[in-house]
């Protein structure tokens, strides 16, 4: 994003009536703009295809064109962008030589958050997750919350709403920097590592965004954080408010112990301070999970929401879209679509799908913007050799050129000097990969789709197959 979108913070959005949302289709522009509608503004948006969520606005009655060009942006109040909207986008140029206003989403949805209890989870990874489960036990609470969440709700088939309760829900964002525009009364931060290279240098540069976002959360707010990392305790112990820890490891304020994974999800009890608080189950699988849950066991219990509640909810909880989601199967074939896109998050779904019975796990990884893969090509490669076998597409570049020589078979090369005999086939095209599953996949197996982008239409199109 460029500097020249930038506006003052905050913003009084209730004297606009009209927005024009540019990537209207994004997880998370979509559940903003949404949640406007519901609100009685007046929405409109562009987007370069079709997907679910376009569906799902144009549903609810809100314009969307499925193509960017400036004469769809008509006679908004303001224009919302995502960091994913390059600054030669027709509409974004029409809105500056026109002077409309142009404002990241994360300034709406901080103007969302006022006069509301507002609740942020943030960190590297684990937020959709997270997220969906704080606001699931809210529902199942009776509180009724507003929530704005990067990714689906499966038992609820939305990734937004607008509740008539006090508190609002949302996933928030680093990647652009625009995490420090909220102002949350409570916040969970899950964990911090370096990614989003095409806005950071270093990861003392995101350190400094987490730094800025903890400083404005209120002296008598809450800040849960996963205490098993130092890092992330180093930087929670700044803060001016109240802070909690949860994880794993003794002397965290919240625990996990006795935990029991299976390939269908865990049993674990949470301890508050020493004292067995629950007994808990999941029905998503993965130790990852069992942090996730216990972060929001730390954050809602101290907010007066009981043990047992949060316990019957995520006992029951159906997770989020792309995470970990069962798709299908066909001729014996298990297939699996993931959100998982760096190698930490990789390397965690690939062993969670070990605890599983399949006979192979064979990933079908679609690699995420140049930058992305060019810097991480090593470790991305590291992860995915946990696979039994691995197919890489090309590369999605959404917001960014293409890079001369920077494809998938970036990955596959590293792969292979890591290992000159691993298992690996680079597939350019996405459309290639369900005839090469058709002839190579056999019963027992696990295909796993992973990347933020479409690839799970691969997984899908298997799936299809007569």
């Amino acid at each position: 994003m460029t500097d020249v979108l930038a506006q003052p913070d905050p913003i009084d959005f209730s004297t606009f009536r009209r927005f024009h949302f540019i990537g209207l289709g994004g997880q998370g522009m979509s559940g903003i703009a949404l949640v406007l509608h519901q609100l009685g503004f007046e929405i409109a948006g562009s987007d370069l295809k079709a997907s679910r969520y376009t569906k799902l606005l144009a549903k609810s009655g809100i314009h969307v064109a499925l193509r960017h060009a400036a004469e769809n942006l008509g006679d908004p109040d303001v224009v919302v962008v995502s960091s994913a909207i390059p600054a030669r986008n027709p509409e974004l140029i029409e809105a500056l030589r026109r002077s409309i206003p142009v404002v990241k989403r994360s300034q709406v949805l901080a103007w969302l958050m006022q006069g509301r209890r507002g609740i942020a989870v943030c960190g590297t990874h684990g937020k959709t997750t997270t997220t969906t489960m704080v606001s699931r036990v809210l529902i199942d609470a009776g509180l009724d919350p507003s929530f704005v969440v990067g990714g689906e709700l499966n038992d609820v088939g939305s990734n937004a709403r607008l509740g008539r309760g006090e508190f609002l829900v949302c996933e928030a964002d680093e990647s652009d920097g625009s995490l420090v525009y909220y102002r949350p009364e409570a916040a969970i931060l899950t964990n911090i590592e370096f990614d989003h290279h095409s806005h950071y240098l270093h990861l003392n540069d995101i350190v400094e965004t987490f730094r800025t976002f903890i400083g404005h959360l209120p002296v008598n707010g809450q800040l849960v954080h996963w205490g098993d990392d130092r890092r992330v305790s180093r930087l929670a112990a700044e803060a001016k408010c109240r802070t909690l820890s949860y994880g794993l490891e003794a002397g965290n304020d919240y625990q996990a112990r006795e935990i029991s994974l299976h390939h269908e999800g865990s049993r674990f009890e949470v301890w508050r301070r020493g004292h067995r608080l629950a007994r808990a189950e999941l029905a998503i699988p993965g130790q990852h999970h069992i942090l996730n849950a216990v972060g929001c066991f730390a954050l809602l219990c101290e907010q007066g929401v009981s043990p047992a509640r949060v316990a019957d909810t995520l006992r029951g909880f159906g997770g989020a879209a792309r995470r970990f989601q069962w798709k299908g199967e066909r001729n014996g074939v298990s297939v699996v679509d993931d959100y998982g896109h760096h190698p930490t998050e990789l390397k965690v779904t690939l062993r969670t799908a070990r605890l599983g019975e399949w006979k192979r796990v064979i990933a079908v990884f679609q690699p995420y913007l140049y930058s992305r893969t060019l810097f991480l090509q090593n470790e991305l490669a590291e992860a995915l050799l946990e696979a039994d076998v691995t197919l890489v597409t090309d590369i999605l570049g959404a917001r960014e050129d293409p890079q001369p020589g920077v494809t998938g078979k970036l990955i596959v090369d590293s792969m292979l000097r890591l290992n000159p005999r691993a298992p690996v086939v680079y597939l350019p095209r996405l459309n290639s990969v369900p005839e090469y599953l058709e002839a190579h996949a056999r019963p027992g197996d696990l295909v796993l789709t992973m990347g933020c982008g479409d690839v799970y239409r691969a997984g899908e199109h298997f799936l299809s197959l007569s």
